[in-house]
């Protein structure tokens, strides 16, 4: 029988589509107009929100990875915002030993940066130091014409 009832109040409600002026009456009724105001202002701000919340997840994960990876090197577009986020942790490096420890960690990722650097460069281009015994030069070419 219980299984019945609940099934026909879910029909029932599936069906209900009450009024606006019902609905704005019923809640003044339950609801102090304090609470009414702000919820009504809550709704509204709902559109603003989402985007809101979507620009702070995409710029705060912009930051976490452009500090932790190792793929953000000098020549990165993003170096620079990994060093503000690496001047933001020795500031909030209270303690003397933490910001020791603090500079310690940073002097080694700069170091393990610079090593990186140096293996990514590529070779530069070297021409033949010697062409048929005579050594390489701009003259050299314009002389034997």
């Amino acid at each position: 029988m219980l299984i019945f009832l609940r099934y026909r109040l879910s029909s029932l409600a599936k069906r209900a589509k009450p009024s606006r002026v019902f609905l704005a009456h019923l809640e003044s009724r339950l609801f102090p107009r304090e609470q009414i105001l702000s919820m009504h202002r809550l709704r509204k701000m709902r559109f603003a929100l989402a985007p809101a919340l979507m620009a702070v997840s995409l710029f705060g994960g912009t930051g976490v990875y452009a500090y932790s990876s190792d793929n953000v090197l000098p020549d990165h577009a993003l170096y620079p915002l990994r060093q503000s986020v690496e001047g933001f942790e020795m500031q909030i490096a209270s303690v003397t030993g933490m910001k020791d420890r603090v500079r310690f960690r940073l002097l080694e990722r700069h170091a393990r940066e610079k090593r990186l650097m140096q293996e990514r460069q590529k070779p530069k281009f070297q021409s033949k130091p010697f062409i048929k015994g005579k050594r390489a030069s701009a003259g050299a070419g314009l002389r034997a014409m």
